[in-house]
C-alpha cells in the first residue's frame, strides 16, 4: 500500500504491528529515546518493529511503500 502524508510530528507509544517501508518522496526522521536520530530519504528502506516507541517527523509531502506484517505472516 502507498501511504501519503503532509508534514507532521507523530508520537508513537507502542507500534501495534511490524512495518517495512521504502521512502518514495519526502523525508522522515525517526527519534528513539536514547538513540541518535535516523534520517530516511527517497530510496531508503526500514523495518519498524512491533512495539517500537518514538517520534516520527515527516518533512515535506511524504510518500512511502508500506508493507504491514501480521503475526500470521
Amino acid at each position: 500500500e502507498i501511504y501519503e502524508s503532509e508534514p507532521l510530528t507523530l508520537r508513537v507509544v507502542d507500534l501495534p504491528i511490524d512495518e517495512f517501508v521504502t521512502v518514495i518522496s519526502g523525508k522522515k526522521v525517526l527519534l528513539w529515546q536514547g538513540e541518535e536520530p535516523q534520517h530516511f530519504e527517497v530510496g531508503d528502506s526500514a523495518l519498524k518493529p512491533k512495539g517500537l516507541p518514538g517520534i516520527w517527523e515527516v518533512q515535506g509531502i511524504y510518500r512511502e511503500l508500506l508493507v504491514v506484517m501480521s503475526e500470521g505472516e
